[in-house]
């Protein structure tokens, strides 16, 4: 039998083997160049604002505030890695640490687009 169209491979998979095949939604994951973006934050948080931790403690700081996430099997918490975050769970997070920044620090993180942070980025590679 050859299958061709999506429609027909999520047909054959349904059907086929008494529902042994599990479809499953396919997200995309978060971009390398969100990733660096991120990295760049805290780096920026860190060196620019005295806030009493490291770069890799501020990433522990925001994933607990913003990541945490319950396990109904489990019936506990836990912090997502920010690895097996989606694109827009990725956008979501940097933008939680935007605002947060600007509210509770009064610091305007500049988005990756600003000519200050492309400049910043480009000094630190």
């Amino acid at each position: 039998m050859m299958i061709g169209t999506k429609q027909e491979v999520i047909k054959f998979l349904e059907t086929a083997r008494n529902g042994l095949y599990k479809i499953k939604a396919h997200f995309r994951s978060r971009s390398i160049p969100q990733n660096s973006y991120l990295h760049l934050i805290f780096t920026f948080l860190e060196e620019f604002w005295d806030t009493g931790h490291t770069s890799d403690e501020l990433k522990e700081i925001f994933k607990s505030k913003y990541l945490r996430t319950y396990s109904h099997k489990f019936q506990t918490t836990y912090i997502k890695p920010t690895k097996y975050l989606s694109s827009k769970e990725m956008t979501d997070f940097i933008e939680n640490i935007r605002v947060w920044s600007a509210d509770f620090l009064k610091i305007k993180i500049p988005n990756p687009e600003e000519k200050r942070m492309i400049d910043y980025y480009n000094n630190q590679i």
